[in-house]
C-alpha cells in the first residue's frame, strides 16, 4: 500500500489474519506495510516459523519451557539444574526419559540418600519433591572407585581392586591370581612356621601332613542336618582326630544324638537315644529316650507334660507356695481319666481337701466301710446297710433360689426347740412356680395382711359364715335409714333388702352443679323414652302420640308444628330406647352452634339442636326452650308458651 504519512492505513500486502505488520521500504513520505506470512500473534502466543536467530540471550520467565525437536544439539559443555535453588537442598533432581507406556528411566540425584541413582520411575519432566525411584541395570565397560558397596550380586568381567577387598558372603571366580599367580599355586608352595592358628605347620596343601597344630580356623555352621564330631582315642598324646556314626550333630537344631551315655552329669539341651544309665544328675535336659534311671531328678522349670499319643497329654505345672496342678488332655473327647493305684493304704493329705466334679463323685469301698471322722473319732459310717452314727446339728443351711417347681413339700419339726427330724406331710405344699402355698386348713390366731385376692370355698367369723354377717350388718344399716318417701326392709331369710318408694317425695332443694359438667355430657332431670327416629345428642323433639315415641322437631312453616318436650341427652339408633333431658344442663361442643351467653335458645327451623334466633317466617312458630349458660352448654327448660307468625 502506498500513501501519505497522514492518510489512514486501509490496506495491507499479503494480508491474513493474525500476521504481524512489518515497515518496507519508505520513500516520499510513502511506505509499505508486509503481513509476515512465518510471523502471526493472535493475542496470547507468538508463532515464529522456519529458521530462527537470536543474537542476544533469551530467558524464559513461565513455568515450564518446551522443545518440540526430534535432537537438541547444545554447545554448552556444562548444563546447570536447579539454577536459583537457595538453603538447605531439597527435593530430587535429575534427566528423565519418557518411554511411553513403559516406565520411564533416569539419572537420579537421590536427595534422600545423597547418591546418584540409576532407575525406572513413574515421574515426568513435571514432577517435583523426593521422587519414588526403583533400581534399573547400569552397564558400563570399566567402573574406577574408591569403594563398592553391594547388597546383592555383582557380576564383572574382571575385577581388579590396588587396595583390600572383603567379601561376607561368597566369592566366585574363574580364575583367582595373587601377584599374576593362580592361588592354588601360591597355597601348596606355603611353608607356615609358628603360625598363631597352625602352630608348626609344615609344606600344608590342602591341610595334608599337618603336624601337632594346636589351634585351628573354625566359623560358625547351622545349616547341616547331620555332621560328625571329631574325637581322639585318649585325653592327651599325638593322636589322630576321629569319627563314628554312633556320634552326630545337627547343626541346625542344636541336637547332639548317641546310643548310649554312660554315668556321670549330663547338661544340655536335648538328648536323643535308646536309654540312657546315670547316677549322677540330669540339668536342663529334654529328654526323647526309651528309659532314664537316675538317683535323683532336679527340674529348674515349671511344666512337665507328658505325651501319651498325639494331642493326648498329661500335664505337671508347679505353681507359687509349691501349688502342683495336674491336667490331663483328651483330643479325640474321651475321658482323660486320672488313676491312683497303691499297693497298700492312699493317703491324700492337706489343710483342706476339695473333690470338685460336674458329674458325680464316688466312693467305692468294695464291700468295705466308709468312715467320717474328726480329729480321729468317728463320726458316722456307711456300708452296703446304710448310715449309721449322729449327724452334727447344723444351726444354718444353704439355700437357693428355686421358682420352676409346681409341687415342694414344706419342712416342719414337731416341736419348736430341740434336736429334731425334719418332717413334711402330703398336706402341706408349696408351689415354687406361681407362689401358692396349699393347705387343708388354715388357722390363724392373730392378724392376717392380704395384699392380694383371698379366694376360700367358706369362710366364718367367729363360727358364723361371712355371708350371714354381712347380710346382717347391711340389714341393720339400711332398716334404720331416716330418708323421706324411702323405705327399706331386710329379709334375713333370702338375705335380701326390700326398697319401697312413696308415690310422693318432698324434698326442699334439688341442687345441680352446672360448672364441673363435662363435654358431651347432660346433668338434670331424665326419662326412658322410645326414639321414632335416629337423633343425636342435643336434638330437641316432640312426642308423637301417633306411635307413642319422641320425634325429632321443626318449627318452620308447613313442618311438624309440636310442642318441644325434651332434648335427646345421648345418641339415640331408631326405635331404640333412650335417655331424654326433661329440664336440667346440656354441654356438647361438637353438635352445639356457637351460642351468645346469656341469650334465650329457641326451637329450630329445621330438625337438630336448637337455635339462638327465633323463627321469623310467616307461619311458622315460636318457642323459649332455654338460655345458653355457655358457648357450648345450654339450661334446658322449655316454655309451654308458643306464638305462631302471622
Amino acid at each position: 500500500m502506498k500513501g501519505t504519512a497522514e492518510q489512514a492505513v486501509t490496506a495491507v500486502n499479503n494480508a491474513v489474519e493474525n500476521r504481524v505488520l512489518t515497515v518496507g521500504s519508505v520513500a516520499d513520505e510513502q511506505q509499505e506495510l508486509e503481513a509476515e506470512s512465518n510471523l502471526t500473534f493472535d493475542g496470547s502466543t507468538l508463532a515464529l516459523t522456519g529458521d530462527q536467530t537470536i543474537s542476544g540471550n533469551l530467558t524464559v520467565s513461565g513455568t515450564t519451557t518446551s522443545v518440540q525437536t526430534t535432537n537438541t544439539v547444545v554447545k554448552d559443555q556444562l548444563i546447570e539444574l536447579g539454577n536459583g535453588r537457595t538453603g538447605s537442598a531439597s527435593g530430587d533432581a535429575g534427566i528423565i526419559v519418557e518411554r511411553g507406556s513403559d516406565a520411564n528411566a533416569g539419572l537420579i540425584w537421590d536427595e534422600s540418600a545423597d547418591s546418584w541413582h540409576v532407575c525406572t520411575t513413574s515421574a515426568t519432566g513435571a514432577s517435583s519433591g523426593d521422587l519414588t525411584l526403583t533400581d534399573a541395570a547400569l552397564k558400563t565397560a570399566a567402573i574406577t572407585t574408591t569403594g563398592i558397596t553391594a547388597s546383592g550380586q555383582v557380576q564383572a568381567v574382571s575385577f581388579t581392586s590396588s587396595g583390600n577387598a572383603s567379601f561376607d558372603g561368597n566369592m566366585e571366580a574363574a580364575t583367582v591370581t595373587v601377584g599374576g599367580t593362580a592361588l592354588n599355586t601360591v597355597i601348596a608352595g606355603v611353608t607356615v612356621t609358628n603360625a598363631t592358628n597352625a602352630t608348626n605347620a609344615t609344606n600344608a596343601t590342602n591341610a595334608t601332613n599337618a603336624t601337632n597344630s594346636t589351634n585351628v580356623v573354625v566359623a560358625d555352621e547351622s545349616s547341616d542336618t547331620t555332621c560328625f564330631p571329631l574325637f581322639a582315642t585318649a585325653a592327651s598324646g599325638t593322636l589322630p582326630v576321629k569319627t563314628g556314626s554312633n556320634l552326630t550333630f545337627n547343626s541346625s537344631t542344636g541336637k547332639l544324638t548317641v546310643s548310649e551315655v554312660a554315668s556321670g552329669d549330663i547338661t544340655g539341651a536335648t538328648v536323643s537315644c535308646s536309654g540312657v544309665d546315670c547316677t549322677g544328675a540330669i540339668d536342663g535336659v529334654t529328654a526323647a529316650i526309651g528309659q532314664v534311671t537316675v538317683d535323683d531328678i532336679l527340674i529348674d522349670g515349671k511344666i512337665i507334660t507328658m505325651t501319651g499319643s498325639s494331642g493326648d497329654t498329661a500335664t505337671f505345672t508347679a505353681g507359687t507356695n509349691g501349688t502342683l496342678d495336674i491336667a490331663t488332655t483328651d483330643a479325640t473327647g474321651d475321658a482323660a481319666n486320672i488313676g491312683i493305684t497303691a499297693d497298700g493304704t492312699a493317703t491324700l493329705a492337706g489343710t483342706t481337701v476339695t473333690l470338685d466334679s460336674s458329674g458325680g463323685i464316688t466312693l467305692d469301698a468294695d464291700g468295705g466301710t466308709i468312715t467320717f471322722a474328726d480329729a480321729g473319732s468317728s463320726l458316722g459310717t456307711i456300708t452296703s446297710s446304710g448310715y449309721s452314727g449322729t449327724a452334727a446339728v447344723a444351726s444354718a443351711v444353704t439355700v437357693s433360689d428355686e421358682s420352676s417347681d409346681t409341687s415342694c413339700n414344706v419342712l416342719f419339726a414337731t416341736a419348736a426347740t430341740g434336736d429334731l427330724s425334719p418332717k413334711s406331710g402330703t398336706n402341706l405344699t408349696f408351689n415354687s412356680s406361681n407362689g401358692t402355698l396349699s393347705c387343708t386348713a388354715l388357722d390363724i390366731s392373730g392378724d392376717a395382711d392380704i395384699d392380694g385376692t383371698l379366694e376360700a370355698d367358706a369362710i366364718t367369723v367367729d363360727g358364723v359364715a361371712l355371708t350371714e354377717v354381712i347380710q346382717d350388718t347391711v340389714g341393720a344399716m339400711v332398716s334404720s335409714n331416716t330418708e323421706q318417701g324411702i323405705s327399706v326392709t331386710y329379709e334375713d331369710g333370702d338375705g335380701t333388702l326390700d326398697f319401697q318408694m312413696s308415690s310422693t317425695i318432698v324434698a326442699n332443694t334439688l341442687e345441680i352443679n352446672q360448672s364441673t359438667l363435662a363435654d358431651e355430657n347432660i346433668s338434670g332431670i331424665t326419662a326412658i323414652f322410645s326414639a321414632g327416629e335416629s337423633m343425636n345428642r342435643g336434638d330437641v323433639c316432640f312426642f308423637d302420640s301417633g306411635n307413642n315415641k319422641m320425634m325429632k322437631a321443626n318449627h318452620a312453616t308447613g313442618q311438624h308444628k309440636k310442642m318441644i318436650v325434651a332434648m335427646a341427652g345421648e345418641d339415640i339408633s331408631a326405635n331404640a330406647d333412650g335417655v331424654f333431658l326433661m329440664q336440667g344442663f346440656c354441654r356438647d361442643a361438637a353438635s352445639f352452634p356457637s351460642f351468645t351467653i346469656g341469650e334465650p335458645i329457641y326451637g329450630p327451623e329445621a330438625e337438630g339442636p336448637p337455635t339462638s334466633t327465633a323463627p321469623s317466617d310467616d307461619g311458622d312458630l315460636v318457642q323459649v326452650l332455654g338460655f345458653s349458660v355457655t358457648a357450648d352448654m345450654v339450661y334446658f327448660a322449655p316454655s309451654f308458651n308458643i306464638v305462631e307468625i302471622a
